[in-house]
């Protein structure tokens, strides 16, 4: 009945302490936009994590309610398999793209697309599931490092200070 999913931390407000947004305005813009979050979806090998991963003991997730829960889990909610060209495409249609030929794409800004996402570390499972995502996003020019933090430093950034881009 266990899940692991990621996230991109949309939280609209400000720090109360400093007045800072809790998240870059420009990072915000990409983490709530639906064809971004979309194409991130599609840039995750669900299989290669079940097959390397879980060795084949679990099943891909494409809702936060797994099949095992039974009248409360959706199967008609949509699935945004592993398609790393659908994945560049959709980010070409936000005018993501590498402009200057380093293999990560930029904003139509100029703004690089890199993000850090965390995990705690001494959780192997999540190590190489964080591993394994971060290949996905290279494949689709994207720069995002994996952070591993203590646990309870992972529960605070969730739940209290929001300082973190994407779970």
């Amino acid at each position: 009945l266990g899940t692991d999913m990621f996230w991109f931390n949309q939280h609209p407000g400000k720090n109360p302490e400093t007045g800072a947004p809790f998240l870059d305005p420009v990072k915000y813009a990409w983490f709530s936009n639906v064809k971004f979050r979309q194409a991130i979806s599609h840039s995750i090998n669900r299989k290669g994590i079940l097959r390397n991963v879980y060795r084949g003991r679990a099943v891909e997730l494409y809702s936060p309610l797994p099949a095992s829960m039974g009248k409360w889990h959706n199967p008609n909610s949509p699935k945004f398999e592993y398609e790393p060209e659908k994945a560049k495409a959709l980010l070409e249609e936000l005018g993501m793209k590498d402009r200057d030929g380093d293999g990560i794409r930029e904003d139509e800004s100029g703004n690089k697309i890199q993000f850090t996402y965390i995990t705690n570390r001494e959780n192997e499972i999540r190590e190489r599931i964080g591993v394994i995502l971060k290949e996905g996003f290279t494949e689709v020019g994207l720069d995002a490092t994996l952070k591993l933090v203590d646990f309870n430093t992972l529960v605070t950034a969730l739940n209290d200070t929001f300082d973190y881009e994407a779970c």
